[in-house]
């Protein structure tokens, strides 16, 4: 178990530093698209469901 949890670990550090290269080479517009989506994302996450609106 200990073995996954560290290649999860390791496969999160590669994923999060390609991503960091990327936006290392993305214009100023293209990053504030990207920090949209986020927000996005987050609200979405943090939204109540259809289930906990009717309640």
């Amino acid at each position: 178990m200990l073995e996954a949890t560290t290649l999860q670990a390791e496969r999160e550090k590669r994923e999060t530093t390609e991503f960091i290269e990327i936006l290392k080479t993305m214009s100023e517009s293209e990053k504030q698209q990207v920090k949209g989506i986020m927000i996005g994302i987050k609200l979405s996450k943090s939204a109540p469901t259809p289930e906990l609106r009717r309640a």
